[in-house]
């Protein structure tokens, strides 16, 4: 099990080095891969030194990496003795497409676009520009009707396929940046969805975090 930290990436690429040598230049890719998708596409709000990774390289056709969180360091709290997984990543060992599971059910795998620089680049200026909602008023609804699809940064070429809420479905919102809102979306099974959604899909429903009910 590999503990990454993903704020600090100098740390985390001597953590890989050190610890992947004895697997070999192609896992250690791939592991740095996974890495820049759970950042790239905020596929948790975990903490980075709360994470861990197993990786399992048996299968042909791709690298399986499941997700858990890593509650052996005190600022991670929870209990020490568990480690619950958060969902699957899966990388293609023929064109390095990479698949997860994250926010669906545990067979069913979607592929994550090709990231652009223009996605990067406005995720960077997101993160220093965003202007931050407060938590007791983080409870909102969407209002629109239709689709509302999730954007793996505040710009209208980062649109995630088949990645979407609908009416009614309540989410926690984090940052406003670019007419666009940082959300977290807990699915039925608990599961959490993060991303960004247009501003104005969102209607507040004037509680905080983890709303029950909208007032509408």
């Amino acid at each position: 099990m590999i503990y990454m930290n993903l704020i600090n990436k100098f740390f985390l690429l001597f953590s890989v080095w050190f610890c992947f040598s004895a697997f070999g230049s192609e896992n250690d890719e791939m592991v740095l891969k996974a890495y820049d998708a759970i950042r790239d596409y905020h596929l948790t709000s975990v903490k980075g030194e709360c994470l861990a990774f197993d990786i399992d390289s048996s299968n042909d056709a791709y690298v399986l990496i499941p997700v858990r969180e890593n509650h052996s360091k005190p600022e991670c709290g929870g209990d020490t003795g568990t480690s619950a997984k958060l969902f699957d990543l899966r990388i293609s060992k023929s064109d390095g497409l990479i698949y997860t599971n994250q926010g669906s059910d545990p067979d069913d795998f979607r592929v994550l676009p090709a990231q652009n620089s223009k996605c990067s680049d406005a995720d960077n200026i997101a993160a220093k520009k965003q202007e931050k909602i407060p938590s007791d008023n983080s409870g909102y609804v969407i209002k629109s009707t239709g689709r509302t699809y999730f954007y793996s940064a505040p710009d209208e070429s980062c649109r995630i396929k088949d990645l979407f809420i609908v009416q009614g479905d309540l989410v926690n919102v984090y940052a406003d940046y670019n007419g666009f809102t940082s959300i977290m979306y807990f699915k039925k099974n608990g599961n959490p969805i993060t991303g960004w959604v247009h501003s104005d899909t969102l209607k507040p429903t004037k509680t905080g975090v983890g709303p029950k009910n909208s007032n509408e």
